[in-house]
């Protein structure tokens, strides 16, 4: 048995679909747990229109998804738990090839299957070096993954145990970005992922109030960086090596895109923490982007580039 969680904020556009998805799986054995963080449009009455007894509503005073996701996962019965977002959605093998996954690899707790990211006008399938062959799945180092390319999991791909959840601490209830890949890297310290590289999963990005689409807030950049280098403290050499890798590239343009709306004691702030992963030309452009905050050095990198 399983728990589907998904946290809901004026997503009346997409949630039906989304829970469409759930209800057309063809592994059944699945409770839904649709937590409203404070929604003011019709989201909730969408769900309501729905008649299944295995959909359960929590309603919340708007608090943030992270708040809304552990709402939920605290109240799951099952000790699986599977993450979608409310404008996202499956294909109906999705649960059954985790149950596949689960039954190959029965003593692992993190699994996660392949995802194709949607626009308005064409769709683009996750891939990395790294990943089993396609229609495969095997075990995954996520430190490794990520000094390649984009993280292996996301808030809509990932099915995961209760008690590694909560062992790791759930959701950062502070952070409304990047709150999902704070998780997944202090999971990533004590457990390698089984990945299913098959696109079962529909990440929509023609969400116009995506987070992935807003400004990366100071203080999620912050506390980013600052679980980075706990975990760093963690690993074996090698992650770090490539946890230092993916900083190189991830953080070098993170910075240099959003640091010039930032206020200054902000972009000081975050500057410390970047330098103590940073080296070479990735450093010297984000001391360039902190010294000269007026200068679009983002759109400069993009027109060399």
């Amino acid at each position: 048995m399983v728990s589907v969680i998904i946290p809901l904020y004026n997503k009346q556009e997409y949630i039906y679909k989304t829970l469409s998805s759930v209800l057309a799986q063809d592994f059944t054995e699945f409770e839904v747990i649709v937590v409203n963080d404070g929604s003011t449009d019709e989201s909730e009455k969408i769900i309501h229109s729905f008649e299944d007894d295995r959909i359960t509503l929590i309603t919340l005073p708007n608090s943030g998804v992270s708040i809304a996701r552990n709402a939920g996962i605290t109240a799951a019965n099952f000790d699986w738990i599977a993450l979608l977002d409310a404008d996202d959605w499956w294909a109906p093998s999705f649960l059954s090839e985790w149950a596949n996954a689960f039954e190959a690899y029965p003593d692992e707790s993190v699994f996660a299957s392949g995802r194709t990211r949607v626009f308005q006008d064409h769709s683009k399938r996750y891939v990395n070096p790294l990943l089993p062959k396609a229609e495969s799945m095997g075990l995954i180092n996520y430190f490794e993954v990520i000094a390649q390319d984009l993280p292996p999991i996301n808030s809509s791909n990932g099915v995961l145990r209760k008690s590694v959840l909560s062992h790791a601490g759930y959701f950062n209830p502070n952070m409304q970005q990047h709150e999902d890949h704070d998780l997944w890297l202090r999971l990533a310290v004590n457990h390698s992922i089984v990945f299913f590289n098959e696109p079962l999963s529909f990440y929509n990005k023609d969400t116009q109030d995506s987070q992935s689409q807003h400004v990366l807030a100071p203080h999620n950049f912050r506390m980013y960086l600052e679980t980075m280098l706990t975990v760093r403290d963690k690993i074996s050499p090698k992650e770090s090596r490539n946890l230092d890798a993916f900083m190189q590239r991830y953080g070098a343009i993170t910075f240099i895109k959003y640091s010039r709306q930032y206020a200054s004691s902000d972009s000081h702030e975050i500057y410390s923490l970047l330098q103590r992963f940073m080296k070479g030309k990735e450093l010297f452009m984000v001391r360039l982007a902190h010294r000269f905050p007026f200068i679009n050095w983002y759109k400069i990198l993009r027109f060399l580039r």
